[in-house]
């Protein structure tokens, strides 16, 4: 077993709140429960999901500096609509206009509207 100082005991606990924050998002925002499958490769794939969820999650949070709350909070915001007209089969999108922060979350993001 490896000992460890007083200072590094209290930057690893220090960092504890990074694994609490990865659960609270998994429980809360991903809603990784409750499990309806009764399958073991069912069970494991759901979670396989729900872990690739939450990196994505934390990988947009670190890429704009903003909360995964926030983030999709302001993409529920966007709402395009496309209309086909199924006799002349033309097509019309309509595209919503977005608030400036959302702008700016998609320019850090890299994301085109």
């Amino acid at each position: 077993m490896k000992k460890m100082g007083n200072e590094a005991i209290i930057a690893h606990y220090g960092d504890l709140w990074r694994v609490e924050h990865a659960f609270w998002m998994s429980k809360s925002d991903l809603v990784a429960r409750p499990i309806f499958h009764h399958k073991e490769d069912l069970i494991k794939a759901h979670m396989v999901i729900c872990f690739i969820a939450l990196a994505l999650g934390k990988y947009l949070e670190l890429k704009s500096g903003v909360s995964l709350r926030r983030i999709v909070d302001q993409l529920r915001q966007v709402q395009d609509a496309r209309i086909v007209n199924t006799h002349t089969k033309k097509e019309i999108l309509l595209t919503a206009l977005i608030s400036e922060e959302t702008e700016t979350l998609f320019k850090k993001l890299r994301v085109s509207h």
